[in-house]
């Protein structure tokens, strides 16, 4: 059991408040729990993606560039391919599974379309678009159209938000939160899917954020 507990349910909304500040919105779910981790570039992805293989989740067995599962990537370059997805998702068994990729933020009602009956976690990041261009930027990328690119991601990720809320598994996390909390927002992580807490877990979560290890390498 995690050593932070308590959430503040919200009567008639569907939702839980969890104590470390982030929004679970559950519906119910299969035998296996695969979470789809979305948000823009820069966005805090990889921070998130980091958090739930610390506590235990699969998140790909190898990881490219960006800390993302080339399984899924491919799905989704140059762009979505459906049967592909489908096939690949369907054939993951783990308890504790998911991938992280920004792009899928685009295509998440065709996402759903393809497995919405194996309830997956939509887990959406939301970053300040600012902070997010001003990150891509300092990566040698177009600040404008990166501030451009963030927003169109996020319209996206908050207008499945508001058609699906309800009707499929959602997680919403503020990126900056997440950095600053990491532990407390790793803990509800567990709480949620009923991962018992240890100290392993915890010095793994540590890590992902500490700079240990070169931070987000850790989750290699």
């Amino acid at each position: 059991m995690s050593k932070y507990v308590g959430s503040e349910a919200a009567p008639g909304m569907g939702f839980e408040a969890m104590p470390s500040g982030i929004f679970h919105f559950p519906v119910g779910r299969s035998s296996t729990t695969p979470v789809i981790i979305v948000g823009c570039s820069r966005g805090g992805t990889s921070l998130v993606s980091a958090m739930f293989r610390a506590v235990g989740f699969d998140m790909g067995q190898r990881l490219a560039e960006n800390y993302e599962d080339p399984v899924f990537h491919n799905c989704f370059y140059p762009n979505f391919q459906p049967s592909k997805f489908e096939d690949r998702f369907r054939t993951r068994t783990p308890k504790h599974w998911g991938f992280k990729l920004p792009k899928a933020a685009l295509f998440l009602n065709e996402i759903d379309g393809c497995v919405s009956d194996l309830r997956p976690y939509y887990v959406v990041v939301y970053r300040n678009s600012f902070e997010a261009a001003i990150g891509e930027f300092k990566r040698g990328g177009n600040f404008a159209n990166s501030l451009h690119y963030s927003n169109v991601f996020y319209g996206k990720m908050s207008q499945f938000l508001h058609a699906k809320l309800g009707s499929v598994n959602m997680i919403v996390l503020n990126y900056s939160n997440v950095a600053n909390n990491t532990l407390a927002v790793a803990s509800d992580i567990c709480n949620i899917f009923d991962i018992g807490w240890t100290d392993l877990i915890e010095k793994d979560v540590i890590g992902c954020n500490s700079g240990e290890g070169g931070g987000y390498i850790n989750v290699v």
